[in-house]
Parts: structure tokens; C-alpha cells; sequence
């Protein structure tokens, strides 16, 4: 039994072999608790989870698992190497390492936190909303979050490792100002982007006008906004000049209004042109997708003609295009049925 304790009393780099057995069983201690801790959050409580109609428990036991049982790890080593005796130098270094260590998975414990809030509450929430704008905010607000965060432990860390933060934080300030100089546009338009979220001019899939290009906005980015004209081509537009551009959003139009003028011919009786216009009002209020207060007017007399003015609204969700065409044909066949002569405008032919 001496021999035992004399055994286990030898010292080796200044601490006795019971010491370091102490050291490796606690480390495997702990090791086997991470496992166990991860084997019931895995296995026992996700089965419980998986019962409840909510996802979110769901999320958290996915997001909480790994990281918890790193930290066992590191929290065993942080104990196995207060069992030993170290030199001054290395106790510092091993104190830094696990200190970085723990550090990282708990920002990476809170990043994924970020993800859970982020598709267990934000998510379910802009999806109840009519705007499709709030989907795409969504993720930028999710890497703003990480990034500050990130930002955040790396300047703990340098702290850690003995820089001066407030000296490197005025450093960073005068360099930011230079940054900032350089990339005015860019920041430009992000806060362009930032209004665009805010102020919601268009939906995705609306349909607008910008500086002669006309088609859907297909993405809103935080720097540009991307429109789809009607040639397929994809126009990418940066969001500070749709902050402080004149912008036409024509879906947002409660109809499509048609305005034409008709030039009969000055030899035309007034009774055919009374039968013209009443009939071609009653025949446009009988197509679907037309609104109410169709007008066809006796509007003015020209040089060599007598001008009518036919104005009516196209609904939005209807053929635009086949109902102005179906509306021209039925103008077209009144005209012929009363044997009324159409004459050119100056200049212009019929």
C-alpha cells in the first residue's frame, strides 16, 4: 500500500501522477456528462417536443443541444487544469484559449438563437402580411443581428488578448470616416433600401415605372432593387435614386383609363352620331372588367371633322390589352352600321 502511495506521490513537471489521473478523469467525467446531456436533449426530450403542435420547442432543443454540451467540455477542462499546477506563462495561455473557446460557442449559442426568433416569431408573422416586402426584410435584419454580434465578441476578444479597444475604436473611428467618404453611394443606397422597407412605394411582383423602364420589381435588396421589363431584361435599379426619383407604381392604380378621340367625317348626320355614341357606351358597359362611367362625348369640331372623345376604365385584373382590342372592333362595326366616315386628323391619317 506505501509502494501504491509513494507511487502516486512521484512529481512530474511539478505536479504528483494522482494529480494528473485527477486531471484525465475529470476531463472524461465531464466528456460523458456532454454525451449524456446530449443524448437526452436528442433523444429523450425532442420525443416530448415532437408531441406539441408547436415547432418552436422544436427549434430551441435543436438550437440549444451542441452548444450546451461544448460548453460541459470546456467547462471539464476549465476544471482539470484547475487540479494541476502550471507555470505562469502556460496557465495564462490555457486561460485565454478556453476563455476564446467559450466565447465562440456562446455567440455561436446566440446566433442560433437569432435563428430560432427568426423563424419561430418573425417569420409566422410577416407571413400573415399582405406585403411581400417583409419576407425580404426579414433576412437582412437576421445578418445585421449576427453581424453585430460577431463584431461585438471580437472586440471582447482583443480585449482579451491585451489590445486597447478605446484607442483601436478612435483608430477604427477616423479610418470609418475615411470608409465613409469612400462609400457615401454605397451607403446611400442602403438607406435608400432602409426607406424603401419602411415606406413600402411597391410590393414585390408590382408593376412600375422608372426613368422609361417599365416591368415587375422581381427583388428588393438593401443596396438595389431589381425590375423585370417587358423584353426580359433585368434592370437593376440602386434604391437611393428610387428614394429621390419620381416613380410610377401602375399597380397600384385602381384601373387602366383609356382616353381616344373618334374624327367623324363634317358631312355626318348629328341623329347617326347620337345612335353611335349611345350605342358604343351600352356595348362597353356589357364587357366584363369595364367600370362604371363610360362616356362618349360630341367633344369639339376640327378643321375638317367632328371630334368625339370615348373614355373609359379597364379593371386591373383583366386582359387590358384584348378589351381595348374587343371595345376598337365593336367601335369599328357601329361606325360602318350607321355608315359614318371617319376623316383624318391634321396632319395624320385614319
Amino acid at each position: 500500500m506505501e509502494r501504491i502511495v509513494e507511487f502516486f506521490s512521484q512529481s512530474y513537471l511539478g505536479n504528483t501522477l494522482d494529480r494528473y489521473i485527477y486531471f484525465f478523469l475529470i476531463i472524461i467525467g465531464f466528456a460523458i456528462l456532454a454525451k449524456v446531456v446530449y443524448y437526452v436533449f436528442k433523444h429523450k426530450i425532442r420525443k416530448l417536443t415532437e408531441k406539441t403542435e408547436t415547432q418552436i420547442d422544436d427549434m430551441i432543443i435543436d438550437f440549444i443541444e451542441e452548444p450546451l454540451s461544448l460548453m460541459i467540455v470546456i467547462a471539464g477542462f476549465w476544471a482539470a487544469f484547475n487540479v494541476i499546477s502550471l507555470s505562469e506563462s502556460f496557465d495564462k495561455f490555457i486561460s485565454r484559449v478556453l476563455t476564446v473557446i467559450f466565447l465562440l460557442i456562446v455567440t455561436w449559442l446566440v446566433v442560433r438563437l437569432v435563428d430560432v426568433v427568426v423563424k419561430g416569431f418573425l417569420s409566422p408573422l410577416v407571413e400573415k402580411s399582405e406585403s411581400k416586402l417583409d419576407d425580404q426584410i426579414i433576412p437582412v435584419i437576421s445578418n445585421l443581428a449576427k453581424i453585430a454580434i460577431w463584431i461585438m465578441v471580437i472586440i471582447v476578444l482583443l480585449s482579451e488578448f491585451g489590445y486597447d479597444i478605446l484607442s483601436l475604436v478612435t483608430g477604427l473611428g477616423l479610418g470609418g470616416v475615411a470608409i465613409a467618404m469612400a462609400a457615401k453611394d454605397t451607403i446611400g443606397h442602403m438607406f435608400g433600401g432602409f426607406n424603401i422597407f419602411m415606406n413600402k412605394p411597391f410590393q414585390i411582383d408590382d408593376i412600375v415605372s422608372f426613368k422609361g423602364k417599365e416591368g415587375p420589381i422581381e427583388e428588393v435588396g438593401l443596396r438595389m432593387s431589381t425590375l423585370r421589363t417587358w423584353d426580359d431584361t433585368k434592370v437593376y435599379i440602386p434604391n437611393s435614386e428610387i428614394s429621390n426619383s419620381i416613380l410610377e407604381n401602375i399597380s397600384a392604380r385602381r384601373g387602366r383609363r383609356v382616353v381616344l378621340t373618334i374624327h367623324a367625317a363634317v358631312d355626318s348626320k348629328a341623329a347617326d352620331m347620337e345612335k353611335f355614341a349611345d350605342a358604343i357606351v351600352k356595348t362597353i358597359q356589357k364587357i366584363d372588367g369595364i367600370r362604371d362611367g363610360v362616356r362618349c362625348d360630341f367633344f369639339d369640331y376640327g378643321d375638317f371633322s367632328l371630334i368625339f372623345r370615348l373614355a373609359y376604365w379597364v379593371e386591373l385584373d383583366y386582359d387590358y390589352y384584348g378589351i381595348r382590342h374587343r371595345i376598337n372592333v365593336e367601335i369599328k362595326k357601329g361606325l360602318e352600321k350607321l355608315n359614318v366616315k371617319l376623316t383624318p386628323p391634321p396632319g395624320g391619317k385614319v
